[in-house]
């Protein structure tokens, strides 16, 4: 063994191997010297023995010669290997207490031959004057409390070296497999003497260090006249702060072909070159593994993989032609304010995992990160989803290829740009991509005063995640206050998150293509407070597939009122927010237009309203999907602006959230326009405000649902001016009657209802479909020439204060009569037309003083109205001698026996009561108290009737 390392280091003095199976002590030198006690002479080697050596307080030295040691020693006080002198160790252990020096051409071999302990502790390892300190083989322990290798000399290592307080290096540390471990790791040159680190071919070696300085000379000065050099064939070195500090490299850094830097513990921060050299494919890139700080800069060429890299302010990255730099998870800081760190070349730049750009523990803003010649790919050849963070900068990638991806479209496939990752662009920072267009698969994160900006290029975006504050994508500003997406914007999927009083502005056109494109986790009271942010929407918006939006507040039709929504066919868009309208209030306006051509709208808020304010909804059928406009109430019009409802032609369209008019000064008020062969449904709320005025127009049929509830104001007006009106459901069902109705088209009643007043005009018709006790009940009645009230089979009921409108009522039944055929305009029955012995009786119920009547309460200031047999002057649903009583007495109208309603009564009344009377079944009913029936023939009536008058 020792000829081989003699042959390998040239050394000067002769070499003796040993390989002793007892205890041997071979001296062989010129001089030694020694601090010895008196009686023991260390010149001579017999003095020496297992038990005797030098001790503590002893200094040996070998000026010339060589000395072979094979024995368990005690404690040697030192040992100085100076000129030629050789100093060697096999087979021992050895405990140096003092200093082991190979100085002036001396040589100090610490090795490991037959097995066994090895090991050398002393409190100085140095190596001066061009010595040579050799320790070899891993199985050698060599410890010591300080080495020093000067600028002319080398220290070469196979083994431990464990230096308990500072390894200084200015000379040359060749490191074979090393495991060197020391308090302070120290290392600087001159020009004339660098100090360099050299890992040789197929090693494997670690320097750790509590503290490493690897940038300073003796006196501190900051020293670039040193190296590491990690570029022999698979050579792998690695680097550990034990202390986990923050290390400042000057050395001049080079990685070569399948060799490994390995930075494990601490903070690297390298001010010098980096040469990544590495060879013609991936399994031949030069590596830095794990964490480090890259401020210097950085020269690439062939492959090159960094694990995990942080570039500092100031870096300039050259990625040679047909090079490539992988790079995973890296940091870009930013040392001075406006930092740049540039890659060009013709290369190609690949980052895989998490990015953080500006990231700055002191506060500096604005580095800017400039991807300007070589190939872009932030996702890594492997497509990992990673994150990109700009905290406190800017990106821009002048590259026009950006992580190509591959889309299969039939038969062809076409590469895209795209981004699966997070991506966040925080306040006052900027993503700029100006020469391609691309997609951002993954979710975006913008801050207050974010810019993500290109030149007309088109930025489709599945996600937006924000944090707290208000936002803008696509804002008419410059961005200094918003953020800010200048290009084109389409959400296609996956969902925007926003806490706090977040919020997003919505500038330019806006397509919402799936997914919940905007969701506020939240708690509902009194956990919480409901859900959270504000979103705007400026520019117009198409919803072409199923959309969520929630949040606490959403303005739909943007600060200047004028956003149209769109709607298509088989998309829904569902909006929950608690309001709609910006500032937040209950009234939640909406002044623009929607339409829904097709597709459904859920419309979900806190108040469950929401209202148009000069605002419109169009609803169109597309093919055979019928529009609907579902969940929360719909209301028309506030203040000094109207609402409007338009139902095109052909169209079946449902409101299935319930319509409400609301009080506004506009002439005309509210519009419901339903097209011709249309029909809108109307469920589960109908109603007014006080005073609210509700006009519905065009051809086609508007229903208010069976089930409704209604809910009308005082004062409140529906005009039916064209088409038809169907009211399933009462107006109102207790209280005062409040809904006054104007009709010129028609009305039709499927249930009781309560009006404050019923106004027919000319050319309009109310029709109360057949039912069994259906009772229209209003407060005035009015019938112009021309308009018609049918109340087929059922009952009504005028209730008046003052003068009591009787004789009236009795002119526009008269209109109608026409000789029992029932078909003129008038308040007429359609099915007395058709039913032979029936016609409409009414009287005042201060003729009766009824406390009920069809089922309803009633006071004597009442006209009740009722369809029923000819000779039922009391309204009781049959024809008694009680009804033979009333006819007798004197007066007019039909409760004095006028069942002609010609204003008489005559031989002609006592025909139709006899007509009454005998064809009277059980199809009309009694629903009022009734004396007993007295049984009489007809033929008694006259005779019955001549002695009443006499």
């Amino acid at each position: 063994m020792l000829g081989y390392m003699q042959s390998r280091r040239c050394a000067q003095a002769i070499v003796i191997a040993t390989a002793f199976s007892s205890p041997v002590f071979a001296l062989n030198f010129n001089r030694w010297e020694g601090n010895t006690n008196s009686s023991d002479d260390y010149n001579n080697y017999q003095n020496w023995s297992e038990s005797q050596v030098p001790n503590s307080t002893d200094q040996a030295t070998i000026y010339s010669g060589s000395a072979v040691l094979s024995a368990n020693s005690p404690t040697l006080g030192g040992m100085l290997a100076g000129l030629s002198g050789q100093f060697f160790t096999s087979n021992y252990k050895l405990t140096c207490s003092g200093t082991v020096d190979a100085d002036s051409g001396g040589e100090v071999y610490v090795q490991y031959i037959n097995g066994g302990s090895v090991g050398l502790q002393t409190s100085l390892l140095e190596a001066t004057n061009g010595g040579f300190i050799e320790l070899q083989y891993s199985n050698s322990n060599a410890k010591a409390t300080n080495v020093t290798v000067d600028g002319t000399s080398n220290l070469q290592a196979e083994g431990t070296l464990t230096v308990s307080s500072t390894y200084t290096n200015k000379g040359t540390l060749t490191d074979y497999g090393v495991a060197l471990t020391a308090g302070t790791f120290t290392m600087g040159g001159t020009s004339s003497q660098p100090a360099t680190i050299s890992v040789g071919s197929q090693s494997t070696s670690t320097i750790s260090s509590a503290n490493f300085n690897l940038d300073s000379t003796a006196s501190g000065v900051l020293s670039t006249y040193s190296s590491i050099n990690v570029g022999a064939f698979e050579a792998n070195l690695t680097l550990a702060d034990t202390s986990q500090g923050f290390d400042q490299v000057s050395s001049t850094l080079t990685v070569g072909n399948t060799a490994q830097l390995s930075l494990t513990q601490g903070e690297w921060q390298f001010n010098n070159t980096v040469n990544l050299n590495g060879g013609t494919s991936v399994s031949a890139a030069a590596t830095i593994n794990d964490y480090a700080a890259y401020t210097s800069n950085m020269n690439v060429t062939g492959y090159a993989n960094m694990v995990a890299g942080e570039f500092d302010g100031g870096a300039a990255v050259n990625i040679a032609s047909g090079a490539v730099l992988y790079v995973g998870s890296p940091y870009f800081r930013g040392t001075a304010a406006n930092h740049q760190i540039s890659f060009t070349g013709a290369g190609t730049l690949d980052w895989n995992g998490n990015t953080v750009i500006g990231y700055s523990s002191n506060g500096i803003p604005s580095t800017t990160v400039s991807v300007n010649g070589p190939i872009f790919n932030w996702e890594g050849t492997s497509g990992t989803s990673g994150t990109l963070d700009i905290q406190n900068g800017e990106l821009d990638v002048y590259s026009t290829s950006i992580q190509p991806r591959l889309v299969h479209l039939g038969m062809f496939i076409f590469s895209v740009n795209g981004y699966d990752g997070t991506m966040t662009v925080e306040g006052g920072s900027t993503l700029n991509i100006p020469n391609a267009s691309w997609t951002l698969y993954g979710t975006m994160n913008l801050g207050p005063g974010a810019i993500v900006e290109g030149q007309s290029q088109t930025l489709t975006i599945n996600g937006i995640n924000l944090p707290a504050n208000t936002y803008s994508i696509n804002p008419n500003t410059n961005g200094s206050t918003l953020a800010d997406i200048k290009e084109a914007l389409q959400f296609n999927s996956g969902v925007i998150y926003m806490q706090g009083g977040s919020g997003l502005q919505l500038d330019g056109a806006t397509t919402y293509a799936g997914g919940s494109v905007t969701s506020a986790p939240y708690l509902l009271p009194p956990q919480g407070s409901g859900p959270l942010g504000l979103v705007v929407q400026n520019g117009n918006a198409t919803v072409t597939a199923n959309t969520n939006l929630f949040c606490n507040t959403f303005d739909m039709d943007g600060a200047s009122n004028t956003t149209t929504w769109t709607i298509d066919a088989g998309a829904t868009l569902t909006q929950q927010a608690w309001f709609i309208n910006s500032p937040a209030t209950a009234a939640n306006l909406f002044h623009s237009t929607m339409t829904i051509n097709g597709g459904i709208v859920e419309m979900e808020t806190n108040s469950g309203v929401w209202t148009l304010a000069g605002g419109t909804v169009n609803m169109n059928v597309s093919g055979s999907s019928s529009p609907y406009l579902a969940a929360n109430e719909l209301i028309l019009g506030t203040g000094s602006s109207n609402g409007t409802v338009n139902i095109g032609a052909g169209t079946t369209a449902y409101i299935a959230g319930g319509l409400y008019s609301g009080a506004n000064s506009v002439s005309g008020g509210n519009v419901v326009n339903v097209g011709v062969g249309s029909t809108l449904y109307i469920s589960p709320t109908f109603g007014s405000d006080a005073n609210a005025v509700l006009t519905k127009n065009g051809p086609g049929t508007m229903i208010i649902e069976s089930g409704d509830s209604q809910t009308h104001g005082s004062g409140s007006v529906i005009n039916v001016n064209q088409g038809e009106l169907d009211l399933n459901s009462n107006a109102i069902n207790s209280g005062n009657p409040t809904l006054n109705l104007n009709v010129t088209g028609t009305v039709k009643m499927g249930s009781d209802q309560r009006l404050a007043s019923l106004h027919v005009l000319t050319g309009g018709a109310v029709d109360l479909l057949t039912g069994a006790n259906k009772v229209l009940r209003t407060s005035s009645l009015t019938i112009d020439t021309g308009g018609t009230l049918d109340i087929t089979n059922d009952g009504m009921i005028v209730d008046y204060t003052g003068s009591s409108p009787l004789a009236t009522i009795g002119t526009y039944i008269a209109s109608a009569y026409d000789n029992g055929a029932w078909d003129q305009p008038g308040l007429t029955s359609s099915t007395a037309s058709v039913k032979k012995g029936t016609a409409i009786g009414y009287a005042d119920n201060n003729q009766f003083h009824y406390t009920t009547f069809d089922n309803q309460s009633v006071s004597s200031n009442a006209v009740l109205i009722k369809y029923t047999w000819y000779g039922d002057l009391n309204l009781d649903g049959k024809v008694t001698s009680a009804d033979l009583a009333l006819m007798s007495t004197t007066g007019n109208g039909w409760s004095h026996g006028d069942l002609n309603y010609d204003g008489k009564v005559n031989s002609d009344d006592y025909s139709l009561f006899m007509l009454g009377n005998a064809l009277q079944d059980n199809s009309i009913g009694a629903n009022v108290p009734e004396p007993t029936v007295i049984a009489f023939a007809i033929p008694m009536i006259a005779p019955l009737m001549r002695r009443r008058r006499a």
